[in-house]
């Protein structure tokens, strides 16, 4: 009897149901999604409630109301995005761990030995991320650590030493302290519990997979096949669990566009955010694939070398044409029929280098490579919105970010 084929809901809740901290936002067989979105909402309701108890839903200018803030708005439809993003990461994972013995040149595969270890390292990779090693719940609880810092400087310290000269429903604690004290509370579980988990997955994946590709890279025993049906050597799976990490990251540009177009472009904070976004998201999508991408350049180069060998050799058995027997030959089927042989192979040989040389050296297509360059892309093109195009569409905008006033 086979045993039951697991689901996408099987391999994505392997990896969350030892995270005590978050599972219990997700645990739902039919609608984890759903569920997740539940508890979000109610989390919007129970601050809108206590909002309303303080008369702080809407404030007159220059303060800010809690249905007068779009970040707060932001900051939720981000969460179910990552979340979205970061199961579809979990999947690729999968998809990897499953295609990876593919990957590898067969006789490098082929001992027993070796397909113990690539065992035993893919139930390692799944162990890391899914908290299920020792030593990933120690890191996993430094990470949190960080997160819990993070969250108590911004939210709890910095509304006390620095009182902005208006006041706003989340940050005025003097002002508003029923207000306030939900916002921190909501604080603690949008970004303590929800955002430093789900980037915890991203940055394990980094950690857990590419390790294991660079060992086998660095040993050149990644099967490199020019002219793959992929059009990336074979080794798209790769690509696409990087592209996946940049993407599950890059899912809070929804919070910097908002914030472009609450601050303005021109502020030097806003610049420096965008930028540095922009380079962690690069950093994230191009770092770890850096030992594939040495692999692929070493064997396109290999490849074009030994096909110019060959070329090469049948090149140097052609007779050369100013020979006194050209005559001869010509009128020989022998000679006639070797030297149409000759030249048909060296057509093929030069169509082969073509398709080599015509390989990337990255494990991902142009499309990925456009949908990346649009997603670091999206700053700029807001703070055009935002600054030369106030009308139309730049208003519009604005003016959905900024909130209706009574």
């Amino acid at each position: 009897m086979k045993p039951p084929t697991k689901t996408n809901h099987d391999k994505v809740d392997y990896y969350f149901s030892k995270n005590p901290s978050f599972y219990w936002m997700v645990r739902s067989r039919k609608s984890p999604l759903l569920r997740f979105v539940t508890i979000l909402l109610i989390c919007y309701g129970v601050v809108a409630l206590a909002c309303w108890r303080q008369d702080a839903l809407f404030l007159p200018k220059p303060s800010i109301g809690f249905f007068q803030d779009p970040y707060f708005v932001a900051v939720i439809i981000t969460m179910i995005i990552v979340l979205i993003m970061i199961r579809r990461l979990l999947l690729r994972v999968e998809d990897l761990i499953e295609k990876f013995p593919q990957m590898l040149k067969p006789d490098q595969i082929d001992e027993l030995s070796e397909k113990g270890a690539l065992s035993a390292s893919s139930d390692r990779v799944r162990d890391i991320i899914a908290l299920r090693d020792p030593s990933a719940r120690k890191w996993h609880r430094l990470y949190m650590c960080f997160w819990l810092l993070i969250v108590v400087i911004l939210h709890v310290a910095m509304p006390f030493l620095d009182q902005m000269g208006h006041s706003s429903w989340g940050v005025s604690p003097r002002q508003y302290p029923l207000s306030y004290s939900f916002a921190v509370t909501s604080s603690f579980l949008l970004w303590l519990v929800v955002a430093g988990n789900l980037t915890w997955y991203v940055f394990a994946t980094g950690f857990a997979v590419f390790p294991l590709i660079k060992q086998y890279a660095s040993r050149e025993k990644l099967w490199i096949v020019p002219n793959a049906p992929d059009g990336q050597g074979g080794l798209s799976a790769i690509g696409d669990v990087a592209f996946g990490m940049s993407t599950a990251l890059g899912s809070g540009m929804i919070m910097l566009v908002v914030w472009i177009f609450l601050v303005g472009a021109e502020k030097a904070p806003t610049i420096l955010a965008g930028g540095l976004y922009s380079l962690v998201l690069s950093a994230t999508f191009f770092g770890p694939l850096r030992s594939v991408h040495g692999a692929m350049m070493r064997a396109k180069n290999g490849e074009l070398d030994r096909i110019s060998s060959l070329f090469r050799r049948e090149y140097e058995k052609l007779p050369p044409s100013n020979s006194e027997d050209n005559s001869t030959k010509a009128t020989n089927p022998a000679l006639d029929s070797e030297l149409s042989d000759r030249l048909a192979l060296m057509a093929k040989l030069d169509a082969v280098y073509t398709t080599v040389n015509a390989m990337p050296v990255w494990p991902f297509d142009l499309g990925t490579i456009r949908k990346f360059l649009l997603l670091i892309s999206i700053p700029v093109v807001s703070a055009l919105l935002q600054k030369f195009w106030p009308s139309a569409v730049g208003t519009v905008v604005a003016e959905i970010v900024k909130g209706f006033r009574p």
